[in-house]
């Protein structure tokens, strides 16, 4: 890309701290969550945690129990807001759905089975509306390899990756008060929200967090956000932590992930000569799109890394604390 203007590096983020005195969260591999249903809900959380798990910062999760829950409470908030204003159509069942039948396809691997009674038994002190969400992800964790979750030596050598520590596994949930936390913690699990979760995926990657944001902004469409509005809405999502620590930067990069879309999509025209593309050929310039935006985000912000010598990331040794598990 053609740089415009010397980046300057963000001062690193404080490391994130759970809510009610948790420990603090410290990843050192891509971590494995479960997404409660309060998250899927949105579907801006749902399109952000999935381009983390597509550029392998994350390993995500769900039920199909999760998703009923969640495709149910849509069509019960579309009702309510039709109500409120007749003009507003109803979402159907079938179109709550399509996201997630979507989602399946994409993530083949993050469909958990619904967990059994006895599984749920283990969590007493959650409630019981809650539990299945706490049991899957100590299946999520049961289920890891003794490796845990694969790394490549690209990985490894882009990122503070240890060889031999387990992943950390948990639930991402706005709701983390319905997980007491010395609960989770004796299946070896944590709980965080969003906020809490991000910023510590970003001391862990560093500049990978920032690149997917990044794709994620410029790829939005319906609607589509200028950088004030992405970072609104994340602050209004209760992302306050996380854009007070990345949001500086990430106004930088994504100057150069949106020019670096416009390319792809100014191609993707003159290639077409004004023919219109079918469904397989949007899908693609779509993915384009999003590789490009990540692509130039990263490259930009390893050069504001390298010219000022400043990690956005804390230094922490590769292997993790002894309590952290």
């Amino acid at each position: 890309p053609h740089w415009r203007a010397p980046l300057m590096a963000a001062p690193p983020p404080a490391r994130a701290a759970p809510p009610g005195g948790a420990p603090a969260l410290v990843f050192a591999r891509p971590p494995v969550v479960v997404i409660d249903a309060c998250v899927l809900f949105s579907q801006f959380f749902r399109e952000m945690l999935l381009h983390l798990a597509g550029r392998g910062l994350v390993v995500v999760h769900w039920t199909p129990r999760i998703v009923e829950e969640t495709v149910r409470n849509m069509v019960r908030r579309s009702e309510e807001r039709h109500e409120e204003n007749p003009r507003l159509p109803i979402l159907t069942r079938g179109a709550a759905e399509r996201p997630f039948v979507l989602m399946d396809l994409h993530h083949p691997k993050a469909l958990l089975a619904d967990v059994g009674a006895d599984e749920e038994a283990l969590f007493p002190r959650i409630d019981a509306k809650d539990r299945h969400v706490a049991a899957a992800a100590r299946k999520a964790r049961l289920s890891l390899g003794f490796n845990g979750t694969p790394a490549s030596e690209a990985m490894r050598r882009r990122r503070r990756i240890s060889p031999t520590a387990p992943p950390r596994v948990g639930v991402v949930t706005t709701n983390v008060r319905d997980f007491p936390v010395e609960a989770m913690a004796e299946q070896d699990l944590f709980v965080a929200t969003p906020d809490v979760f991000l910023v510590a995926l970003a001391q862990w990657s560093g500049d990978d967090v920032l690149a997917a944001l990044a794709a994620h902004a410029v790829g939005l469409e319906k609607p589509p956000m200028s950088d004030d509005e992405y970072l609104l809405k994340c602050e209004h999502l209760r992302l306050e932590e996380a854009v007070a620590a990345l949001g500086p930067k990430l106004r930088q990069v994504l100057t150069y992930s949106r020019d670096a879309a416009d390319g792809v999509r100014r191609r993707s025209l003159e290639a077409s000569k004004g023919t219109p593309l079918s469904d397989r050929e949007k899908q693609q310039l779509r993915k384009d799109v999003f590789d490009a935006a990540y692509h130039a985000a990263a490259e930009a912000a390893a050069l504001a890394t390298h010219v000022s010598g400043t990690r956005l990331v804390l230094a922490e040794p590769v292997s993790p604390p002894d309590d952290i598990a």
